[in-house]
């Protein structure tokens, strides 16, 4: 994992020694690690946490879960960061025939997948030599 670097064993163990004993560390770099210390170093959760078995193990089963999905969604980031840069890297291999005739698709492909961020896929199909005619809404008829 790419900024992460403790794993869920680190994390489990992180938070039974916590449990039993209220002892954590004070700051940690790692932002996942540092969040959870700023929840542990709550004077009004570590009571709680150490005088009522009840409120400990909602803690402990709470803190496991936000960890895991986190721990998985970065997991999930990396690897579909991984696929664009493979896919930018053997974009960057094509031969000057697929070029010609690949940026079309390489430009439907990312539209169809940033439309919703505003990627303007007329534009780019325009700036890159395709003449495209954007149809005009009449606005005011609306």
């Amino acid at each position: 994992m790419s900024n992460l670097r403790y794993d869920l064993a680190f994390y489990v163990q992180a938070l039974d020694r916590y449990v039993a004993t209220g002892e954590c560390s004070a700051t940690d770099r790692e932002p996942l690690y540092g969040y959870l210390l700023s929840v542990m170093n709550d004077p009004v959760v570590k009571l709680q946490v150490l005088n009522d078995p009840i409120c400990a193990r909602v803690f402990y089963d709470t803190m496991i879960s936000f960890v895991h999905l986190n721990l998985e969604k970065e997991k999930y980031n990396m690897q579909r960061s991984q696929a664009e840069q493979e896919g930018m890297r053997l974009a960057l291999e094509w031969s000057l025939d697929k070029r010609k005739d690949g940026w079309q698709a390489l430009v439907k492909q990312i539209g169809d997948k940033y439309q919703g961020y505003g990627f303007d896929r007329a534009f780019y199909l325009g700036q890159l030599g395709n003449e495209v005619s954007v149809p005009m809404t009449d606005f005011g008829n609306a």
